[in-house]
């Protein structure tokens, strides 16, 4: 960014925030979808606003609304249209619009100790300046049977088992991950690390690069200490919207336990913005239907 005074600031992120003023109650189930196409793969999510006091003499213009798969903006649901809608409720019930690839349980590392090498790591090198850990390479899943356990959606928690205050005092490691395509030979798509260890980015910090000698694709992160999911997703070079698709790596399966984010905007009638009225979060495990 640069200022009136010529200084030019240069962020290294940036973060979305949400500030919502409730006015709207929204209620929620996630659903095996019903077309034959995505009934084992896929998650539909469907719910119903209830506007209440709220004047809303439009709703299909009015209301907009957002669905967030563990809170991921990347493959975010938007503008879908309601089936049915009132002065005062409108309910989506859709077969296909509010439907998501419910992916698979996230693959998982745990850095918490450099020390102490968990089961996934498979050797660490330690000098006075750095420290480089190994992980075990990680084979295609997609063929697997679907197998259930408990993991972050994605996401990583900064906790280290030899310090006080992991946020000060974690250290950092350069963390090697290797993916083992079939055959060890190189997919027809690009292949990436995905979760928010890497922001969900699908660019070149985040792709794999294909080791033609030893058969298997490879990329390298600067990690802070802690416990972290992620998968391996690929892209579709006919695909222009670049969708992460987890089905030759991960595969999807129905009974994943996913976590869903709805969100509900509204603009009055001599209004130039949309203000977020309404945010509930639905998991696919208590909420099923």
């Amino acid at each position: 960014m640069l200022t009136r005074k010529r200084r030019l600031y240069i962020y290294a992120f940036t973060r979305r925030f949400l500030v919502t003023d409730a006015g709207i109650a929204v209620s929620a189930q996630v659903q095996q979808p019903f077309g034959q196409q995505f009934f084992r793969t896929h998650q539909k999510v469907q719910f119903t606003a209830n506007a209440g006091r709220l004047n809303v003499s439009y709703p299909q213009q009015q209301i907009k609304v957002v669905i967030l798969q563990n809170n991921r903006w990347d493959n975010a649901v938007r503008d879908i249209k309601p089936t049915f809608a009132s002065r005062t409720t409108l309910e989506y019930n859709l077969e296909t619009d509010a439907v998501f690839p419910a992916g698979k349980e996230w693959r998982w590392i745990d850095l918490r100790s450099f020390r102490l090498q968990s089961d996934r790591v498979a050797t660490a090198k330690y000098s006075n300046t750095s420290t480089e850990i190994f992980v075990k390479p990680d084979m295609d899943r997609s063929q697997q049977k679907f197998n259930f356990f408990r993991d972050l959606n994605g996401m990583y928690r900064i906790e280290t088992a030899e310090s006080i205050n992991p946020y000060w005092q974690a250290d950092y490691a350069t963390v090697n991950f290797s993916y083992v395509p079939p055959g060890n030979t190189l997919l027809p798509r690009d292949i990436y690390l995905f979760g928010r260890l890497t922001d969900y980015n699908l660019n070149d910090s985040a792709k794999m690069k294909f080791n033609i000698e030893k058969g298997v694709y490879e990329r390298s992160l600067f990690l802070k200490q802690g416990y972290y999911d992620y998968s391996y997703v690929t892209i579709d070079p006919a695909d222009p919207k670049r969708t992460a698709q987890f089905d030759l790596t991960e595969g999807n399966y129905w009974e994943t336990e996913n976590e869903y984010t709805i969100l509900v905007y509204y603009r009055g009638l001599a209004e130039r913005y949309d203000e977020l009225i309404g945010i509930t979060k639905i998991n696919s495990l208590t909420g099923r239907r």
